[in-house]
C-alpha cells in the first residue's frame, strides 16, 4: 500500500499553510491507522538561510514515522541549497527500496 500527499508545509507557515502542525498530526495518525508500506510527502519544504536552517516540521513527522517503523528512503536534506528551500520531497517506506548507485536527490 503507497500514500502520496502534499503536506503543504513550508518555512512561512504560520502566513501561508494554516494549521500546518494539525494537519501534520492528522496525517500521522491516518499513516498509523492505514498502515502503508510507502509514504511519499510532497512539500515538506526545509528552508536555509547560510548556517540557519529551518528543519522543525521535518525532523518531527521524521521521529514520529520511525517510530511508527518507517526509514527515511529519500531524505530532503540533500537538496537544501545554502540558501533557499530544497524539493519539499520525502519518502517513508517500511521495506527496503532499491537504491540507484548514484543517490536519490530530487
Amino acid at each position: 500500500r503507497v500514500l502520496s500527499h502534499n503536506v503543504w508545509c513550508h518555512f512561512l507557515q504560520q502566513w501561508f499553510a494554516p494549521n500546518a502542525s494539525k494537519r501534520l498530526r492528522c496525517l500521522l495518525q491516518a499513516i498509523d491507522e492505514n498502515n502503508y508500506d510507502v509514504v511519499l510527502l510532497q512539500e515538506l519544504f526545509l528552508f536555509r538561510l547560510g548556517p540557519l536552517a529551518n528543519t522543525r516540521s521535518f525532523e518531527t513527522v521524521t521521529r514520529s514515522m520511525r517510530a511508527l517503523g518507517y526509514i527515511l528512503a529519500a531524505d530532503p536534506r540533500k537538496s537544501l541549497p545554502f540558501v533557499g528551500q530544497n524539493s519539499g520531497l520525502v519518502i517513508f517506506s517500511k521495506i527496503e527500496l532499491a537504491r540507484p548507485p548514484a543517490s536519490l536527490n530530487f
